[in-house]
């Protein structure tokens, strides 16, 4: 490991700018892709920027207490994913890109909280509320049938309809919740009652 040292001089001001190139691609990210997933992204956005810095500074203090840039770490980072595009027969080194794409993925799921993998409604039990009835079901109340992570299933008028939360977090089994509106197949609630 001392054959690559940690450099306050380097590797601090590489990890801000790290830190910056992540923060600036979640607010693009957030605001680009909020409607598709409907999901209040905007409202994530601190919790998911936190969660980045914690995660950053982590890698900070663990190079510096290891005494192991994060210079190389990247390095390393960038050899790995050369060495697997070519185990996996990819075409050159600018594949070795997949992979960080795919980490940087993976930290941009973790810090929002998972939106793209929560929101997959299971296509065996999807009975969408008709689109011409969907203004109908305003205001209207319903209890859930399971929980909504945030996408689920609500018994309104006696059906069972697919649902998606408001605000995007999650609601537990056999909760009331209110008709807001309707997007994408789906009827979009909040608790009854509640602010969000």
């Amino acid at each position: 490991m001392d054959n690559f040292p940690f450099i306050p001089l380097v590797d601090i001001p590489l990890s801000i700018g790290a830190l910056a190139i992540f923060l600036f691609y979640y607010r693009l990210w957030s605001k680009s892709t909020a409607e598709k997933l409907e999901v209040d992204l905007q409202a994530r956005l601190p919790q998911a920027m936190f969660r980045t810095t914690v995660f950053f500074i982590g890698l900070l203090t663990i190079c510096w207490l290891s005494n192991f840039g994060v210079w190389a770490f990247l390095v390393l980072a960038l050899v790995l994913g050369l060495i697997g595009t070519f185990l996996i027969g990819a075409a050159g080194p600018f594949d070795s890109a997949i992979f960080i794409g795919v980490f940087a993925v993976a930290l941009r799921e973790w810090s929002f909280g998972f939106p793209s993998l929560v929101l997959d409604i299971p296509s065996e039990k999807t009975n969408p509320a008709p689109a011409t009835r969907s203004h109908e079901l305003m205001g209207t109340t319903g209890i859930t049938v399971g929980p909504l992570k945030p996408a689920g299933y609500a018994r309104i008028n006696d059906t069972e309809m697919p649902v998606v939360t408001d605000n995007g977090l999650m609601v537990d089994n056999g909760v009331e919740v209110v008709v807001t509106g309707f997007r994408n197949g789906s009827l979009r609630v909040k608790i009854f009652g509640g602010d969000s």
